[in-house]
């Protein structure tokens, strides 16, 4: 396996108890605000896999080298080096109950995190209409965006979604959440 993970690492993350929940839903479908309530209630740690990146990107490590290789040529992070940064920014969160957010995006990256780390145990789907994502994004972040390129981003994370969720809904580890 091309994993670039230490060895003690993955150690470290096989015998701590984690309680690990993968927050996946569309770009401004209200992730953001739902998951800091649930950390506040539930007190869970936040993980926003992008953020991570970005920091390993700035630290100008190993890894964040070669993602920044991938997105300078406007391809998507390789699995191996998306759940390589993942497994970094679990082994740094200071509680070892996390919500992680913005992985998976993709059936092959969660099959990817389970062959290699750890089984999935809980995800959460944020359901939200793409009108009401946009009108968010609009309105919170100043997207820039258009609509119709918006849609596109939207209809491709819809249809991989909807795979993540046709393949995990059978093991009943898929709770859908409305933020509409």
């Amino acid at each position: 396996s091309n994993l670039l993970i230490e060895k003690e690492d993955l150690e470290l993350l096989r015998t701590r108890n984690y309680h690990l929940i993968f927050c996946i839903g569309p770009l401004g479908s209200g992730r953001k605000s739902q998951i800091e309530k649930i950390s506040e209630e539930f007190h869970y740690s936040k993980l926003y896999l992008a953020e991570t990146i970005q920091k390993e990107i700035n630290s100008n490590t190993q890894l964040g080298q070669q993602a920044k290789e991938f997105l300078s040529k406007n391809e998507p992070i390789s699995a191996e080096i998306l759940v390589s940064i993942l497994v970094r920014g679990i082994i740094e969160c200071p509680k070892n109950s996390i919500l992680i957010v913005g992985f998976p995006e993709k059936l092959e990256h969660a099959q990817y995190f389970e062959q290699h780390i750890l089984p999935i145990k809980l995800i959460l789907k944020f359901n939200c209409p793409e009108d009401i994502c946009y009108k968010r994004l609009k309105e919170d972040s100043g997207f820039e965006k258009s609509k119709e390129e918006y849609n596109t981003i939207y209809t491709n994370t819809i249809n991989d979604l909807n795979q993540l969720f046709l393949f995990y809904n059978p093991y009943s580890i898929v709770r859908e959440i409305d933020t509409n």
